[in-house]
This record gives structure tokens, C-alpha cells and sequence, in this order.
């Protein structure tokens, strides 16, 4: 379990892709911007792991942050999933 942890924390602390691209499968808002069907975003992860809003203390190793109980809850809802490809 805990090899798991080091290895989740070392992907969100140096992942090797910093960036993704993704379509606009529709019309979509995004704070307040629309986004066409069809334009092309470029996703930061980066931005994303380095957040203390997303992850506490954000420049710190912590393998302890993956443990269970502790794994950030991500919403499912459909609103939240635009750009993903399942």
C-alpha cells in the first residue's frame, strides 16, 4: 500500500506531462468563459497538483496524502467532465 502512495505522490509532484490537450465535445462555461464545441484546450496539470487549494501544502513530499480516508473526493457529475474521455 504504501509503495502505491510514494508512487501516486511522485506522478502529482514531477509528472513526466505537464500539459494535455482535449476538444470541445459541446458549448460549455468555464468561470464565466464559453468554450465552443469544437475548440481546443490545453490543460495545465501542473497547475492543478501545485494548488494548496487542491492539495495542502502542495510543495511537500507526502505520500500520506494518498492514504484512504484521506484521497481528495472528486465530483462524477456531468458538469465536471467535459473534456474527459472515458
Amino acid at each position: 500500500m504504501m509503495l502505491l502512495q510514494v508512487v501516486d505522490e511522485t506522478l502529482r509532484f514531477v509528472n513526466i506531462s505537464f500539459v494535455s490537450f482535449r476538444q470541445a465535445t459541446r458549448d460549455v462555461f468555464v468561470n464565466g468563459y464559453l468554450i465552443p464545441k469544437g475548440w481546443k484546450v490545453q490543460l495545465w496539470y501542473r497547475s492543478v497538483h501545485m494548488d494548496p487549494q487542491v492539495y495542502p501544502d502542495p510543495k511537500k513530499f507526502d505520500p500520506s496524502r494518498w492514504e484512504v480516508g484521506h484521497i481528495l473526493q472528486h465530483s462524477t457529475s456531468e458538469r465536471n467532465l467535459h473534456f474527459l474521455t472515458v
